[in-house]
C-alpha cells in the first residue's frame, strides 16, 4: 500500500509541475499579447509631438516582449521622422526578421537602403524573407536612383562630401603655403550642386554619380571664388 500511496503522490506531483509550466507559459503568452495590443494602440496614436514618450514605452514593451514585430516597426517609424536613420535601419531589420510579410515594413527598408549606400557604403536589399547587404557607394550610383532619393539625404551626403572634401583640400594647401589663409567650406552650396547633379541626370539618367558630383562641385567652386577650393576627384 504504502508504494502504491508513494507512486500516486509522485505521478500528482508531476501533474502539478505539469499544469504549473504550462499555466505560467500561458500567463507569458497573454502577457505578451496584451503588451503586442497596447503596442498597436500606440502606433494608432502616434504623432510627432509625442514621440519621445512613446518611443520610450515601446522600447520598455519590448524589452519584455521581444518577439512583438509592430514594436520594432513603431521605433522605425519615429526614427523615420525624426531622421535618425541608421537606427531606423536597425529597428525595420529587426522588425524583418519577426514578419517579414508585412508590405509597410519591405517598402521603408527599401527607401533607407539608399541612405545605407550615402552614409555605412552598402545597398540593404530583400531576398524572400531575408534581408542582405551589397557593398555599394553612392558615387557608383547611376543619376536616375539619385534623382528618387530623398531631398534630405541627397543634401545631407553632399553636405558631409564637400565638406571632407574642402578640409582634405585645405590640408594640402596649407602643407605647400603654412601662410594661407583658407576660410569657407564648399559644403555651404550643396543646394547649388544637387541642382547641377539634378540638371545632369534629366539629360543622361544611366550617367554614374561621380562623374556629375565631379564637374557640378567644380562649377560651384568656380561661381564662389571666395571660397578657393576647387574639389578633387573622390
Amino acid at each position: 500500500m504504502r508504494r502504491r500511496n508513494r507512486g500516486t503522490g509522485v505521478c500528482l506531483l508531476a501533474f502539478c509541475v505539469a499544469m504549473f509550466l504550462i499555466g505560467g507559459c500561458s500567463f507569458f503568452r497573454n502577457e505578451c499579447d496584451d503588451t503586442a495590443n497596447t503596442v498597436e494602440a500606440m502606433a494608432k496614436t502616434y504623432s510627432v509631438t509625442g514621440s519621445e514618450r512613446i518611443y520610450t514605452e515601446c522600447k520598455n514593451a519590448l524589452a519584455k516582449c521581444p518577439k512583438i514585430a509592430s514594436g520594432y516597426k513603431l521605433l522605425g517609424t519615429i526614427d523615420m521622422a525624426n531622421k535618425n536613420y541608421e537606427s531606423a535601419i536597425v529597428n525595420y531589420s529587426k522588425a524583418f526578421e519577426l514578419n517579414s510579410k508585412d508590405p509597410e515594413i519591405k517598402s521603408a527598408i527599401q527607401r533607407l537602403s539608399i541612405y545605407s549606400v550615402a552614409f555605412l557604403g552598402n545597398r540593404i536589399e530583400i531576398n524572400g524573407n531575408k534581408i542582405t547587404k551589397q557593398p555599394c557607394r553612392m558615387i557608383d550610383i547611376t543619376l536616375k536612383e539619385y534623382s528618387e532619393i530623398d531631398p534630405d539625404v541627397r543634401l545631407a551626403w553632399l553636405r558631409y562630401s564637400l565638406d571632407d572634401i574642402s578640409k582634405k583640400t585645405a590640408e594640402e594647401m596649407k602643407t605647400k603655403n603654412p601662410n594661407l589663409e583658407i576660410t569657407g567650406t564648399m559644403a555651404a552650396y550643396a543646394e547649388e550642386v544637387d541642382e547641377g547633379i539634378l540638371a545632369q541626370a534629366e539629360a543622361d539618367s544611366n550617367g554614374k554619380v561621380g562623374a556629375a558630383f565631379e564637374k557640378s562641385a567644380m562649377d560651384a567652386s568656380m561661381r564662389h571664388t571666395t571660397v578657393g577650393l576647387a574639389p578633387k576627384k573622390i
